[in-house]
């Protein structure tokens, strides 16, 4: 007989993660060391204050953020691969093959497999979906690679890439899906029929610098890739298109030093603009590929890039 392991406690796996961990039980069978199975349920009153994580969806439903359906998986992830170095902590180096099914809501329970695939020149590779309520919500491959939590990330030299000079066209954030601090667009900066650069800086007193990382913030990955969907309705707006519409783009996001942060390849996305009885908004709906190059610090700027905007 084989009798499972179960932990609640997911800083034993992850001790530098502590604040909004989108995580709370994971189970693995010893027989099959790399695999395990997830659980998360949040509420209104959740503890971790974790109900930032959830939006206004086009069905006034309060339900998941796209990009965060990752990063459950992320963390599911490196508990299973059980680091035993407490002194190094995962960072992921890229998102492949994303595809959303289904939301989920506040207060229902999810559910989930993570796999690990391979092992090659210090990273990982896993693989994982997501269920509630026996329907599919995603699934997506990610891979990660450890270093030391306080190692400085090396020196990367700028693009010769041009940031616009031109008056910014600021994002009214005011009575939008989200909360003010998980709209990660500032202002739209420049933008043809096909393309847009947009701006956000990652203030300091952001709420998810406290669990990410503990003394030394870092932004999460997905918050990066959350900045296509904020963007592209910014623009949208911008450019008075209306109805619900699905588009397809590419994305590379630099910081204000001009160096290249993430390169975002063949992302579909849903709009919902000036349409009766919902608030404008946009989700990802599949992404071929993320590559993360380089890390994002508080009051650090992004600038988001897109190309090749297309509409379905």
């Amino acid at each position: 007989m084989t009798f499972l392991e179960k932990t609640t406690n997911i800083t034993d796996f992850i001790p530098h993660r502590y604040e909004n961990i989108l995580l709370d039980c994971i189970t693995k069978d010893p027989q099959t060391p790399l695999k395990g199975t997830l659980d998360l349920k949040i509420t209104e009153n959740d503890p971790l204050n974790r109900h930032l994580f959830y939006k206004i969806s086009e069905t006034n439903q309060k339900v998941l953020i796209t990009p965060f359906y990752m990063e459950i998986i992320a963390l599911a992830a490196i508990a299973i691969y059980n680091n035993q170095d407490k002194n190094k902590t995962a960072i992921f180096a890229s998102i492949s093959n994303f595809e959303f099914f289904k939301s989920v809501n506040l207060g229902d329970s999810i559910s989930g497999e993570v796999e690990h695939i391979s092992s090659k020149k210090g990273f990982i590779k896993c693989g994982g979906t997501l269920k509630s309520n026996g329907k599919d919500l995603c699934s997506g491959v990610l891979s990660a690679f450890f270093v030391d939590i306080n190692q400085k990330a090396p020196e990367t030299k700028p693009t010769e890439i041009e940031f616009p000079q031109s008056p910014p066209i600021s994002y009214n954030k005011t009575s939008r899906n989200k909360e003010t601090a998980m709209i990660i667009c500032d202002a739209l900066l420049e933008h043809t029929n096909t393309s847009f650069i947009s701006s956000y800086t990652y203030n300091k007193s952001h709420p998810l610098t406290k669990g990410h990382f503990p003394n030394n913030p870092i932004m999460m990955g997905v918050m990066q890739w959350l900045s296509v969907e904020d963007s592209l309705c910014h623009y949208l707006e911008t450019t008075k298109q209306s109805g619900n519409n699905t588009y397809t783009c590419n994305v590379i996001i630099y910081n204000q030093k001009k160096i290249k942060i993430a390169d975002i390849k063949n992302t579909t996305l849903e709009s919902w603009i000036n349409q009766p009885n919902i608030l404008n908004q946009t989700t990802i709906l599949k992404t071929g590929k993320i590559n993360f190059r380089n890390m994002i610090k508080p009051n650090d700027t992004l600038y988001i890039v897109a190309s090749d905007i297309t509409k379905l």
